[in-house]
């Protein structure tokens, strides 16, 4: 699990630490229904905000919990399968969208989208519909995978610098010669 670990955001890490202490304070192992409880009991982000937004909170989660998962009493909250395959796919799933790290929107969109894990389940017992938690975060993370590939006006000026044209002097000059050539320049009247 460690060797994962580097490939997740500082709020992910905070997540599966609030997760963590989540799982030992209600005696249950580690599962994506108990990554829901830490998302809203943890610290603000866009998931957290998402899933506020259409009526979930963490009371609501954990009067939900599946009782038959209670009687951990592991520090660490006894890490399962599910939560290793939930870290891998989201490592993927980050990948697919272009982030260099796996964000907490990227752990809510996979325990959405899978039918089989306990947060799924869960999300289905508050009544919720996991599918459109799955279209509207697709939406969000393209966005903002969207958003983070347009080049700024730095990396334009690097791209100039790196072909060998003259970066500084472009922003001071105008060149009268290119705009006549292009038609941009007004007609002088008596010439």
């Amino acid at each position: 699990m460690a060797a994962i670990f580097g490939r997740f955001s500082h709020n992910s890490e905070a997540l599966l630490i609030e997760a963590q202490k989540a799982a030992y304070q209600l005696g249950r192992p580690m599962h994506s229904d108990v990554i829901l409880v830490a998302i809203m009991s943890g610290q603000p982000t866009p998931a957290a905000e998402f899933l506020k937004n259409i009526g979930v909170t963490k009371e609501k989660l954990v009067e939900n919990l599946n009782p038959n998962h209670t009687g951990y009493t592991s520090p660490t909250g006894g890490h399962t399968q599910e939560m290793q395959w939930l870290l891998e796919e989201s490592i993927r799933l980050a990948g697919r969208f272009r982030f260099s790290l796996v964000e907490v929107e990227h752990i809510l969109y996979v325990i959405a989208r899978e039918e089989r894990f306990n947060g799924h389940q869960l999300l289905r017992q508050c009544g919720l519909d996991p599918r459109i938690i799955v279209t509207r975060l697709a939406e969000w993370l393209f966005s903002v995978a969207t958003l983070n590939q347009a080049p700024g006006p730095q990396e334009l000026a690097d791209a100039k610098q790196e072909r060998g044209e003259r970066v500084e002097i472009d922003r001071f000059i105008f060149n009268v010669t290119e705009a006549a050539r292009m038609g941009q320049l007004d007609p002088v009247i008596g010439r």
